[in-house]
């Protein structure tokens, strides 16, 4: 037994729960991913305020804590997305150390090439790539203010520069 009220079992059924729930909202502003992570904290959310006293069976308390969190995700999300000033790409000598590639023209050209990619962004990247170069906020603030966990972040920063970095071999290889 993993928790003294659940089973493997009901582990297994609250995540094909999760990943149900996620293709629901799959017009959301939200990742799938995200979806997921905000459905598992429903589920530790849930073990934490579960109280066996009101006679209810966990499974369905939790597929309330499921659907609760991930809506709240999904209004906070959109609420600060409303909320926040639209990041423009600043010049962050930063950024371009991160994407680490050998570029064979000006500088100049260079950051008008970062420049542009930076808004073929969504929002919520361009925002994080904002608080990560411009604001150099750690990971782990940009995660509460986001309301994803850190290691989400990572991977969004992550898949931010892999994007970077191969249109930019892209086009300079066309030179």
């Amino acid at each position: 037994m993993i928790h003294k009220y659940l089973s493997e079992n009901d582990y297994n059924y609250l995540f094909n729960y999760i990943k149900y729930q996620a293709k629901q909202y799959k017009y959301s502003p939200l990742d799938k991913d995200e979806i997921i992570s905000a459905g598992l904290f429903g589920v530790v959310r849930g073990l934490k305020t579960f109280n066996k006293k009101y006679n209810t069976n966990i499974k369905t308390y939790l597929r309330y804590r499921i659907n609760g969190e991930i809506k709240d995700t999904i209004r906070f999300i959109t609420k600060s997305r409303n909320a926040f000033s639209k990041p423009e790409f600043v010049y962050n000598k930063k950024i371009i150390d991160n994407i680490s590639v050998n570029y064979n023209y000006d500088e100049t050209v260079f950051i008008n090439e970062i420049k542009q990619l930076f808004s073929m962004f969504n929002d919520r990247d361009k925002y994080l790539l904002d608080m990560l170069y411009t604001k150099d906020f750690t990971m782990e603030i940009i995660a509460k203010e986001l309301n994803i966990t850190e290691p989400r972040v990572s991977q969004i920063h992550s898949k931010c520069m892999k994007t970077i970095k191969e249109v930019l071999i892209e086009r300079g290889s066309n030179d």
